[in-house]
């Protein structure tokens, strides 16, 4: 039984599309991610530091700061679909396109979050954060 799931696991892990070519496209991904968890704790701790009131606000800034690029970061993601589908069916005239349709949305969107900030102190204040 073990024999047989080992054997099948080094199948699944040489074959094309297998567990291999997934771990070499995901890590970079993963390792990214990662990065931004640890970046946002360091963050966070030096905030802990410097006042109980700065971590306190941290956490409702990041959220109205998501919620507002998350629009933006949904619609962007969808660059990354079309851009495989197109190198997929070998429609690489299509790719540029795509690519920069996603990058003039996300310099947009970066913008209008960027627009908010002004706004920052009467967001806080409607919602009854100091």
């Amino acid at each position: 039984m073990k024999t047989a799931l080992l054997s099948g696991f080094r199948g699944r892990w040489r074959e094309k599309g297998g567990y291999r070519e997934l771990l070499v496209t995901a890590f970079p991904l993963v390792l990214s991610t990662g990065t931004w968890s640890i970046q946002t704790f360091i963050d966070r701790m030096f905030l802990a530091w410097y006042s109980p009131q700065a971590i306190a606000a941290s956490m409702p800034a990041s959220l109205l700061q998501f919620s507002i690029m998350s629009v933006f970061l949904g619609t962007c993601s969808y660059a990354g679909t079309f851009v495989a589908q197109y190198y997929g069916a070998n429609l690489h005239n299509r790719i540029g396109k795509v690519v920069w349709q996603g990058l003039y949305l996300a310099v947009f969107g970066g913008a209008v979050v960027a627009l908010f900030y002004p706004l920052a102190p009467l967001i806080f204040k409607s919602v009854g954060h100091a």
